[in-house]
């Protein structure tokens, strides 16, 4: 039955191109990351095509997560999109977590 949901969820959400593009979404967090510690690239990919994902700060919900860095496959149709830090006009700190998002049409 779960595969029957699925699939039906995957063709009305007209998904046969690949997964939908979903906006990244700023999360409020209620302090700066802390600096970033010193790492070093890997120097070479442990399988063609992977791509370096760069080490950073990660907001778990509770506190500040160190992430190392690390070689990933990007999904088809994806590719890196590092996180993001900010501050809004309010003051607040944001934290655009990193993911591997959709390539434009015109960037592929």
């Amino acid at each position: 039955m779960p595969i029957v949901l699925l699939l039906l969820c995957w063709g009305l959400a007209g998904c046969s191109s690949g997964p939908a593009c979903e906006p990244r979404v700023p999360v409020q967090v209620p302090t700066a990351p802390p600096e970033p510690l010193e790492e070093t690239e890997s120097k070479a990919p442990v399988a063609p095509g992977m791509t370096w994902v760069q080490s950073h700060w990660h907001w778990d919900g509770r506190r500040w997560v160190w992430s190392p860095g690390h070689w990933a496959s990007a999904p088809p149709g994806r590719r890196w999109a590092p996180p993001r830090y900010t501050v809004g006009d309010d003051g607040q700190h944001l934290y655009t977590p990193g993911t591997f998002g959709c390539i434009a049409q015109s960037e592929e």
